[in-house]
């Protein structure tokens, strides 16, 4: 049985950042400019909109919709990396503003130096973070458009399920400016 919420439309293009010092499981924070609307609006126009969940044994367990051909991608850096579950890191970087306004970089690094981000407005998919910090798994899959790939689902488990308990914490927090 699946359940999903949020929005399905594949118009947005991945968030690429250019910091060179993200670690595996760090859960880094950065602030937006204040004064700059145009880099808000920058960041909202990146910001990645196939959020959803589906339920497994009770428990939502998070989804990010991709288009075939980088879902495709990442099912092959997974496969190059060993297919094993320490092939992913997960590392979150929160972003905010100090206003209220926060974005979180979700960025999946795999063995095979490869690396895939996802730029989320956490504002309004507080529940994504809520279920991963709850299940500690990250589900990531395509739409029903993709012939090859339309039944699959890449479920990555957290290694450390507490970074994720702690980035939703920190996330609540810069919610709540």
């Amino acid at each position: 049985m699946s359940r999903w919420f949020g929005f399905f439309n594949k118009k947005n293009a991945p968030f690429t950042q250019s910091g060179k010092d993200a670690q595996p499981g760090d859960v880094r924070r950065q602030e937006i400019s204040q004064n700059n609307s145009e880099e808000f609006n920058k960041y909202l126009s990146l910001a990645h909109e196939d959020v959803g969940s589906y339920e497994v044994n009770g428990n939502e367990v998070p989804f990010l919709l991709f288009d075939p051909e980088r879902f495709a991608n990442i099912l092959r850096w997974f496969i190059e990396s060993g297919s094993m579950r320490s092939s992913i890191s997960t590392d979150l970087n929160i972003l905010y503003d100090g206003m209220g306004n926060t974005f979180v970089d979700v960025r999946l690094s795999f063995k095979n130096n490869q690396s895939e981000s996802v730029l989320l407005y956490a504002n309004k998919h507080l529940r994504f973070f809520e279920f991963l910090a709850k299940s500690g798994m990250l589900a990531i899959g395509t739409g029903d458009d993709d012939p090859v790939n339309h039944n699959k689902i890449l479920t990555i488990q957290l290694p450390q399920k507490r970074r994720a308990e702690e980035a939703f914490e920190k996330i609540k927090q810069t919610l709540s400016v």
